[in-house]
């Protein structure tokens, strides 16, 4: 998570951040 030192943080970040949001999402669809 905090392995910014190497490589740009956005390349690791953002494909975690996205697959996050989809798991919320589809968690917060399963319970709603």
């Amino acid at each position: 998570m905090v392995s910014s030192v190497t490589g740009d943080p956005d390349d690791t970040e953002l494909p975690r951040l996205t697959s996050d949001l989809l798991l919320r999402r589809s968690a917060a669809g399963e319970i709603l």
